[in-house]
């Protein structure tokens, strides 16, 4: 769960009010599968772009049940639940947004959701989507002035409805912390990468002031020199992306917090899983030099190494805290065990099961997701191999991210926030919509 800061209107020409932003949740279900990695083919369905704004200053208590003494289980079961307010309208089932909960150590939140499903990129009901959002709370906020007011959890999973509604004072200023989770194209991966590490806000994707943003490893075409059985032609936008992505991720392993997992390490969070990504955008480009008897580890190492940072990714690790890794998971690998109980996956492990060395007995899997997905909330490449097309090509794939830390909106900012984010993606995608040789068919088979 994010932290709570306390959040700082600025203004600015583009966007009303801007202030450092922690993260959120994805708008996305989980995608489940019997096997890891089933390439998706196209055509791909439309890119979706759902949006979550978490606002703290409207909360609830349950009369019934003191939040302290709510289970995990319990507070994790109301996450992304459906509001339903008590004699006021609930949110129309025909809106591409509903209204639910979001758990914080304190108590239980409140989170605007747009479903990605049901919201694609390039729709241009983005602004109006916004304007509704403000004006139904703004309209409950009113009404809950003059009278006590309740709402309920679909379902009642914790068995604590009714809820008691408290708007605070400050909400008639508040500020709405934003995240966006949509299908990105790799290219567009590498520009917000670039982005956020020379803090460009121009784009309405990164994130501001993180620390981690010197993490962030720009894979770059001369990253390579060591590896000339990769071929120029095939370095491109696209494989650089996917490159700076996995380096990042790497890089920034050891530097995350156990309470939070890996998936705080970068503003950038892939949905779908890396061994999806790597197959898609990578694997075929490298068979040549694998053959060689290098491997996807050794070149990851050395492209870390020749960042301006001069990363060096030995013994990093990504951390969990080793209680939260209790859901199950089928797959087994050589050291499951003790990787579950130190709450520990060492980069080096994650690459090389990611492709398996010659020697292994392991089939290809993506243990980062696998142990993400052992805590309650795990979400790192939590839609498999799930993808969607690029705006303006549906047979270019694009993975799933969430782009987190975003910048937090004031009030009388959303919509046009919202608007600036489906703009930014509709930008991305324009500029990246021209098939890869690999995806155009046109690459040998070697």
């Amino acid at each position: 769960m994010r932290s709570l800061l306390k959040a700082i209107c600025l203004i600015i020409t583009t966007i009303p009010c801007v202030a450092p932003a922690t993260a959120a949740v994805s708008v996305h279900p989980v995608f489940a599968a019997s096997e890891q990695v089933v390439i998706n083919e196209p055509p791909y369905d439309p890119p979706g772009l759902g949006i979550e704004l978490e606002v703290t200053t409207l909360t609830y208590r349950s009369p019934g049940k003191n939040w302290q003494d709510l289970t995990a289980t319990e507070r994790e079961s109301l996450k992304g639940k459906p509001l339903i307010p008590e004699n006021f309208p609930p949110v129309p089932p025909t809106k591409k947004w509903k209204l639910t909960g979001e758990i914080s150590p304190a108590n239980l939140m409140t989170e605007m959701i747009v479903d990605g499903r049901q919201h694609r990129v390039g729709d241009d009901d983005t602004y109006t989507i916004g304007r509704e959002i403000i004006d139904y709370v703004d309209k409950w906020y009113a009404f809950c002035k003059s009278t006590k007011c309740q709402a309920t959890i679909e379902g009642n999973p914790a068995g604590a409805n009714p809820w008691e509604v408290t708007f605070w004072k400050r909400y008639v200023d508040a500020i709405f912390q934003a995240q966006v989770t949509t299908a990105m194209p790799m290219e567009g991966v590498l520009q917000v990468l670039q982005d956020s590490k020379a803090q460009n806000q121009d784009n309405a994707l990164i994130n501001v002031g993180q620390d981690y943003n010197s993490k962030i490893v720009i894979v770059k075409p001369g990253s390579f020199e060591s590896f000339p059985r990769i071929r120029h032609e095939d370095i491109n936008a696209e494989f650089l992306g996917f490159f700076s992505l996995l380096a990042s991720y790497c890089v920034a392993a050891s530097e995350g917090d156990p309470n939070h997992g890996p998936k705080r390490g970068l503003n950038i969070m892939p949905r779908t899983n890396f061994l999806t990504m790597y197959k898609t955008f990578a694997k075929k480009k490298l068979k040549e030099q694998l053959a060689a008897g290098v491997s996807l580890y050794d070149i990851v190492r050395v492209v870390a190494a020749l960042d301006d940072r001069k990363w060096d990714i030995r013994n990093r690790k990504f951390k969990w805290k080793p209680q939260d890794l209790g859901k199950p998971v089928d797959e087994h690998w050589p050291g499951k065990e003790d990787d579950i109980r130190s709450g520990e996956l060492s980069v080096e492990k994650f690459l090389n099961t990611l492709e398996p060395l010659p020697t292994a007995s392991t089939p290809p899997l993506d243990l980062l997701m696998l142990m993400d997905k052992m805590v309650r909330h795990g979400q790192i490449g939590g839609l498999g191999d799930r993808m969607e097309g690029v705006y303006g090509n549906n047979r270019k794939p694009a993975p799933i991210l969430e782009f987190r830390d975003l910048p937090n909106v004031c009030k009388d900012g959303v919509a046009l926030r919202m608007k600036a984010y489906n703009q930014q993606v509709v930008d991305l995608h324009g500029k990246a919509t021209t098939l890869d040789r690999e995806e155009a068919g046109e690459l040998s088979e070697l």
